[in-house]
């Protein structure tokens, strides 16, 4: 081991200019892959906690209307956020997800933006990075529909502070609308993605689109840890999964009593009526005739 040692230490004085150089070319290769994997990480770090947090939480709740494509719409908005309270564990919050695809007309230019309904707190104007305005007129309830933009847009559009901007969308019944948005703040661009996004109070955008009080739009999950989303996604949807569907209610027949009745909703196929005959007799009609 020694004599291994003594040669090895022999060869590296001896090519000494070919030992710095392959020396040099390792670590600079190494170099490069450590900030190659750092600035992977940074991106999946932002994308994760920052951008795809931000859109959709860690887990998201959403209904679509008879099952169209659109705007999401929970109608019983605080049943289902207390379903959800009950069966995921370590909720840091929950919030609205209302935002709203449309077309703006600035001064002169316009472009599609996504105009995103916020409840703003103490947190969201210290992350705001302002460039100019007061993000805090976005509460104002004497401005119209005030607004904070993204530098990028702003210049895009041609707009500053105070100007006005129009919009048009279709809202969630499916009609065409069209408002005024007032620009109260513009905040600095830090990535593409959120350069795209017009901020506006969240009851204001839900009043636009037609929601009423007790609905909203998805509710967005956010965790204390993030990795138990998986997890805690499959419980929510275990308790979310629907049961029979019924109505309570009193029928009268020739005389002026009303008995309580439970009204059934029947399924017009083979193997429910095959079901249904075999569990439930009926004495005075043909079953058939309740399937037509």
């Amino acid at each position: 081991m020694k004599t291994i040692l003594m040669i090895s230490i022999r060869n590296l004085f001896r090519q000494k200019r070919r030992n710095l150089l392959l020396g040099s070319a390792i670590a600079f290769g190494m170099m490069v892959l450590v900030i190659a994997n750092s600035f992977s990480h940074g991106i999946s770090d932002t994308l994760l906690n920052r951008i795809i947090v931000f859109v959709a939480g860690h887990v998201e709740v959403a209904m679509a209307p008879k099952g169209g494509m659109g705007y999401s719409k929970i109608q019983d908005k605080g049943r289902i956020t207390e379903i959800i309270r009950k069966n995921i564990e370590g909720i840091k919050e929950i919030n609205e997800g209302v935002a709203a695809f449309s077309r703006v007309i600035g001064n002169g230019k316009s472009d599609n933006v996504a105009i995103v309904g916020i409840t703003p707190n103490e947190e969201f104007f210290e992350w705001m990075k302002i460039k100019s305005g007061n993000p805090r007129d976005i509460l104002n309830k004497n401005i119209e529909n005030p607004i904070i933009l993204a530098e990028d847009k702003a210049k895009y559009l041609n707009v500053k502070v105070k100007d006005t901007i129009r919009t048009r969308f279709t809202n969630i019944n499916k009609q065409n609308e069209t408002a005024r948005l007032t620009v109260v703040a513009i905040t600095k661009t830090e990535n593409m993605f959120m350069s795209m996004a017009m901020y506006l109070e969240l009851d204001r955008l839900k009043s636009i689109l037609g929601y009423r009080n007790k609905e909203s739009g998805s509710l967005q999950v956010i965790l204390n840890k993030p990795k138990t989303a998986i997890v805690q996604a499959g419980k929510l949807y275990k308790a979310l999964s629907p049961g029979l569907a019924v109505i309570y209610g009193e029928a009268a027949g020739l005389s002026p009593e009303t008995v309580p009745v439970t009204y059934l909703s029947l399924k017009d196929t083979a193997a429910f009526y095959g079901l249904f005959t075999k569990n439930v007799k009926i004495s005075d009609t043909d079953p058939a005739q309740l399937f037509k």
